[in-house]
C-alpha cells in the first residue's frame, strides 16, 4: 500500500524540485508541475492495478496447477488399479489355460 503512494510523491518531489532549481517558479509553472505530477500517479495506479491483475492471475493458475497435479495423481492411483486387474485376469487366463491342458491331456489319454 505504501508502494502505491511512493512513486508518484516521488516523482512530484522530483518536479517540484527541479522546477524551484531552475529558478522562480510562476504559477502557471506550479500547475503544469501539478498536472505532470497528476498524470504520474494516475499510471502508477494503473501500474499498481495491473499488477495486482498480474498477481492474482498467477494465484489462480497455481490453483489450478495444483488441481491438475491432484488430477494427475488420481489417474495414476487409476491406471496402477488397472494394471493390477490386467495381471491379475492374464494369472486367471494362464491358469485357465492350464485346466484347460489338463483336461484335454486327460481326455486323450482316455
Amino acid at each position: 500500500m505504501f508502494r502505491k503512494f511512493l512513486i508518484p510523491l516521488f516523482c512530484m518531489l522530483c518536479l517540484v524540485g527541479l522546477t524551484f532549481m531552475g529558478g522562480c517558479a510562476t504559477k502557471s509553472q506550479l500547475e503544469e508541475v501539478r498536472t505532470q505530477a497528476e498524470q504520474a500517479e494516475t499510471r502508477a495506479d494503473e501500474a499498481h492495478t495491473r499488477a495486482d491483475e498480474a498477481w492474482n492471475k498467477a494465484d489462480e493458475a497455481e490453483v489450478k496447477a495444483g488441481e491438475a497435479v491432484g488430477i494427475a495423481e488420481e489417474c495414476c492411483k487409476d491406471l496402477d488399479a488397472m494394471l493390477q486387474e490386467v495381471k491379475d485376469a492374464a494369472e486367471r487366463a494362464e491358469q485357465a489355460a492350464e485346466k484347460s491342458e489338463r483336461i484335454f491331456d486327460k481326455m486323450l489319454q482316455k
